[in-house]
């Protein structure tokens, strides 16, 4: 059931609960006991995105039926809340890895509801997406492409397990390689992610992490190793060896406190979740094509960056000069995507 404090419904607590609801008519029809088992592989990763971006969805829609005075009243409070909730001090990696499911799940929801609406979503929770790549790439799920097992990293003489094996994902391989190198070639070194497996080791007094990623063919391990060697060179203990043609390894250990590097801006994940977001967008409120979408949004990012759209997260006035500018190159744009998706 649902617990709410309180008698007064204000327009935003009518909006947590169709979220919420959503909620308790999937665990009704689908069950959703595994999310209080969930141990961060790709599968539970992969479930949970589709979980809350489902009831995201239902929840965009109960907005868009708003009377006008509720929508504005709406979109104030929740202005204020994204401002109220800025916690520098919590550490960046952890509130991605919260935000994963809301950041990209979306995208993943309006492309099944594209390819066959509430039935080809319903049909998803009985078969999950299977890790982030899937979530980021919907056409891979529907495809039916795999995951490829990888191996765990093989540990040399002197090091030390701590934890277990576990998936790293391709998109927390992409902050990874992201917290050293400008976004593009850090992406474009994961775009042929197909698997991983990371561990955390002891070596002479030090913490360190292994990481083997598998990619799709010698020609994506190529550009894969070629970027984490260029990672590894801005590290005081990092190393990169190819373990298999389609197969790269990548190691560092703790630098220490005194080591200090400047992150490249906007991060990797924050750049990546844009152009889902973008993606995202223009599918439901364009109504384009899910390859449309997708080529208007890499546009719009490669002509006008992806800090200019940031920027414009909370920018609200239709007739502000960068909203307009967004608007005219997307119409600059658009025939180009719509043809070259269709050739």
């Amino acid at each position: 059931g649902v617990l709410v404090r309180g008698s007064n419904l204000t327009v935003d607590v009518r909006v947590v609960l169709a979220h919420e609801l959503t909620h308790a008519l999937q665990d009704q029809y689908f069950g959703l006991d595994r999310l209080a088992n969930d141990t961060g592989s790709g599968e539970d990763t992969g479930f949970r995105a589709l979980v809350e971006a489902d009831a995201v969805r239902v929840e965009d829609s109960y907005v868009d039926s708003l009377p006008s005075a509720d929508a504005k009243a709406f979109e104030a409070t929740r202005a204020k809340q994204a401002k109220d909730a800025d916690v520098p001090d919590v550490p960046e990696a952890l509130v991605d890895d919260l935000a994963f499911p809301y950041v990209f799940g979306p995208a993943f929801v309006a492309y099944l509801d594209e390819h066959g609406g509430n039935d080809a979503i319903n049909a998803a929770f009985k078969k999950p997406p299977q890790s982030e790549a899937q979530i980021v790439d919907p056409q891979s799920y529907v495809a039916g492409v795999t995951v490829t097992k990888v191996s765990a990293p093989a540990l040399n003489p002197g090091q030390k397990l701590v934890d277990k094996a576990h998936d790293v994902g391709q998109v927390s391989m992409l902050e990874v390689l992201g917290s050293r190198l400008p976004f593009d070639p850090a992406w474009a070194a994961l775009k042929q992610w197909t698997g991983d497996q990371g561990l955390t080791y002891r070596e002479n007094g030090k913490v360190c992490f292994a990481g083997d990623t598998a990619l799709k063919d010698s020609a994506s391990a190529d550009t894969f190793e070629n970027a984490a060697k260029a990672w590894a060179a801005t590290m005081p203990a990092a190393s990169v060896a190819r373990v298999t043609p389609t197969v790269v390894d990548l190691r560092s250990c703790d630098p220490g406190p005194d080591y200090k590097h400047a992150v490249p801006q906007p991060s990797a994940f924050k750049s990546l979740g844009l152009r889902s977001q973008l993606i995202a967008d223009l599918q439901q409120q364009a109504k384009l094509r899910y390859a449309v979408a997708t080529c208007t949004a890499d546009a719009l990012i490669a002509r006008l960056g992806a800090a200019q759209l940031l920027a414009l997260d909370n920018v609200t006035d239709q007739n502000d000069p960068r909203i307009r500018q967004v608007q005219q190159v997307t119409r600059e744009v658009l025939p180009g995507c719509l043809h070259s998706t269709t050739t």
